[in-house]
């Protein structure tokens, strides 16, 4: 499982190097909001992490020829032996 953290020690604010958790790199989980949901959705993969606030949204679809649908991070999906898929990855812009 991959996070994004910060080993924050003096803030840029205060003269240091460092941004707070989760100012500058950020886990995104996608869960119900409770902490059982939440660890429920890292343990099964569904996180993605960014930095900089480059990306606040991840879909992606996924499925044969053009059957392709929005599928849970960390799911599986099942194709025949050399049968074409078709991913699309959308994502979302903050400032866009």
């Amino acid at each position: 499982m991959i996070t994004a953290n910060s080993d924050s020690h003096i803030n840029w604010t205060e003269g240091g190097f460092d941004f707070w958790p989760g100012e500058y790199s950020k886990t995104y989980v996608h869960a119900p909001k409770n902490p059982a949901s939440i660890i429920a959705a890292m343990r099964a993969g569904r996180i993605f992490v960014t930095t900089g606030d480059l990306v606040s949204e991840l879909e992606i679809l996924l499925g044969t020829g053009a059957d392709a649908r929005p599928i849970e991070f960390g799911s599986t999906i099942n194709a025949g032996n050399g049968e074409p898929l078709h991913l699309t990855i959308r994502f979302r812009d903050p400032d866009g």
